[in-house]
């Protein structure tokens, strides 16, 4: 085998390479893009043994949320 051959096999196996991490980085973006959410908790505070009050960013609006053992509820609904 000559000197040529592998160099072919070495620049196909680069530009391969380059082509699967183009398309590795693009399916990330595009995935983080996906599935970034709309939802943004804001801040937290423990109250009591299970209960929680939470401050959420869903899209346009503010909310307080208080979190118990077994349920969640609205207690405050805020528009920017």
């Amino acid at each position: 085998m000559s000197i040529s051959y592998y160099i072919q096999i070495i620049v196909s196996c680069v530009i391969l390479s380059a082509i699967l991490y183009g398309v590795l980085k693009l399916s990330k973006s595009l995935q983080q893009k996906r599935y970034s959410g709309e939802i943004k908790v804001i801040d937290r505070l423990s109250v009591d043994t299970g209960v929680t009050l939470v401050l959420v960013n869903v899209r346009d609006k503010t909310l307080l949320l208080g979190t118990g053992n077994r349920d969640v509820k609205i207690l405050e609904t805020f528009k920017k």
